[in-house]
């Protein structure tokens, strides 16, 4: 090997999460079982904390403000800072605020699960 050029790394924006993601992020992450995702999801839905949990839609539609949704989160101790910082920085910073890319399912009924409270 004569030279090694290091090359920035690239990550994509998420896709909004449906149903199926939900129950594999939590089962790899948090070791949780659909079931019992299910069931702790369906609790933050009935308490007004999260999105109908149960849909298979990966796109929000454009009404929906985003940016006030995250803006909602400053005064959380866990990740206020966070969601504070997101939205502080620049239009042109890498570490903005920026949507999330649309996945391709839409189920019509129900927008992609995120914090309602």
């Amino acid at each position: 090997i004569a030279r090694v050029e290091p090359k920035p790394a690239v990550r994509q924006k998420p896709i909004p999460l449906c149903t199926l993601e939900l129950q594999k992020r939590a089962s790899k992450w948090l070791r949780l079982a659909p079931d019992a995702t299910m069931e702790v999801a369906e609790k933050l839905y009935q308490r007004g904390i999260l999105s109908y949990p149960r849909t298979e839609t990966e796109i929000f539609k454009p009404g929906l403000d985003l940016q006030d949704l995250l803006n909602r989160q400053r005064g959380d101790p866990r990740f206020g800072a966070f969601a504070a910082d997101l939205l502080d920085k620049p239009a042109g910073d890498p570490k903005a605020f920026a949507p999330p890319r649309a996945g391709k399912r839409d189920d019509e009924a129900h927008p992609p699960i995120h914090p309602t409270a």
